[in-house]
């Protein structure tokens, strides 16, 4: 296993919580209270996704790379399918905030896929 690589996936999603709590901190001192929450609901999705790298990195016996990853994207599939199934419920009613708030929250997770698989890659 390559404590570099996980280092560097903890790295980013550490990164982007504090960059999403410092926007979210600006937001409000300028009164812009409902931009705050939109930071604040990426901030939870980026802190919900460090905690399922840890528990990967921990319930994975065999410390196999390949084990890991596979079980953080099945994580990055399975919880979103919520948030899917939340939006369609709320473009079902024409609740156009929750479908944003939802949004928000799909947007986040492509993001934090896309760069785990950039920086795990085939390790």
């Amino acid at each position: 296993m390559n404590e570099q690589t996980q280092n560097a996936v903890f790295a980013y999603l550490i990164d982007e919580i504090a960059a999403c709590q410092r926007r979210q901190k600006e937001l409000l001192a300028d009164n812009r209270d409902d931009e705050a929450k939109f930071e604040k609901i990426r901030t939870n999705v980026f802190d919900i996704f460090k905690t399922v790298l840890s528990v990967a990195i921990r319930t994975v016996k065999s410390g196999s790379s390949a084990e890991i990853k596979d079980f953080f994207l099945q994580k990055t599939e399975q919880i979103p399918a919520n948030w899917k199934i939340a939006y369609a419920k709320a473009a079902e009613h024409g609740d156009v905030e929750k479908m944003h708030y939802e949004s928000i929250k799909l947007e986040a997770i492509a993001e934090i896929r896309e760069t785990f698989e950039t920086i795990w890659g085939d390790k």
